[in-house]
């Protein structure tokens, strides 16, 4: 669309269904029938605890990672279902470089199952099988209950 600066858009209808203007959306530039409007994150109010703030994703680099740990933190960030995103990847973010060879293929082994199948797991919609049943995975959910922060 002309007129726009890069950032993020999301292309609306200028119009209601009924034909009347959308109220409170502050306008862009026009093309025909839509207009862009920007999105801008709002800060969460304060008194909020740190797990009701807003999370962005993956809060470490993968510099300095061997290629097989950061083919894995990619993959952890990068599910499917944005709750697997978060379960995964932020224990990805704390836990990949401590992780030894055996955890590493183990939380390989868990990226590769279907989001659906692990988010069951972790909120005990399903029984986890006894194959995935590993300290692996329960240091995963300790993990999260403690709010995605390490036992430190």
């Amino acid at each position: 669309m002309p007129g726009l600066v890069p950032g993020i858009h999301v292309l609306l209808d200028a119009k209601d269904v009924d034909g009347r203007d959308k109220p409170g959306h502050d306008i862009g530039s026009r093309d025909s029938d839509h207009f862009a409007l920007y999105i801008t994150p709002h800060p969460a109010p304060s008194g909020l605890s740190a797990l009701e703030k807003p999370v962005t994703g993956m809060t470490r680099s993968s510099e300095g990672l061997d290629p097989r740990r950061r083919r894995l933190l990619f993959m952890c960030w990068h599910r499917g279902i944005r709750e697997m995103d978060l379960i995964m990847g932020r224990f990805a973010d704390e836990y990949i470089e401590r992780l030894g060879d055996d955890e590493i293929a183990e939380l390989e082994r868990l990226s590769e199952q279907r989001d659906q199948d692990l988010l069951g797991w972790f909120t005990g919609e399903f029984d986890t099988p006894a194959e995935f049943d590993t300290p692996l995975l329960r240091k995963m959910r300790e993990f999260n209950s403690r709010g995605g922060r390490a036992n430190r």
